[in-house]
């Protein structure tokens, strides 16, 4: 009797089903993974903030002053070199200064995609850029 056995065995079926979670999971990691716009503009705003706190603590220790005052912003950093120009923030407006701060020595943020001072704004006087006022 010659007997032939279709169909797939018990760990043929468990491999195979393994493969496929194996690469569902890969795949919603990186399609998960992708940064919306809103998130991009947000990380783009952070790292700003920084590099304009950076500006204003290289300016105050190379030329032995206090920083900028309000009334001056931060176009000082351009007319001494601190800045190459103006930083313009992701969404279009001008990045906000305040010094003395009320929040932290010196105070930056962006008002965010909606141009004033709102919940969506990004700050620099908190680590994670949130906005805490």
């Amino acid at each position: 009797m010659n007997r032939s056995i279709k169909g797939f065995s018990f760990i043929e079926s468990i491999l195979s089903l393994l493969f496929v979670l194996v690469t569902a999971v890969l795949i919603y990691h990186f399609v998960e993974r992708q940064p919306t716009e809103q998130e991009l503009k947000t990380s783009k705003a952070r790292q700003e903030l920084r590099l304009l706190e950076n500006a204003v603590a290289a300016y105050t220790f190379d030329l032995e002053q206090p920083a900028p005052t309000t009334e001056q912003g931060l176009g000082v950093l351009v007319e001494t070199g601190y800045l190459s120009k103006s930083l313009i923030d992701p969404w279009g407006n001008p990045y906000q200064y305040r010094s003395p701060g009320i929040y932290d020595v010196n105070d930056y943020w962006s008002q965010g995609p909606d141009g004033k001072d709102s919940d969506d704004d990004i700050v620099g006087w908190d680590p994670y850029g949130s906005y805490v006022r």
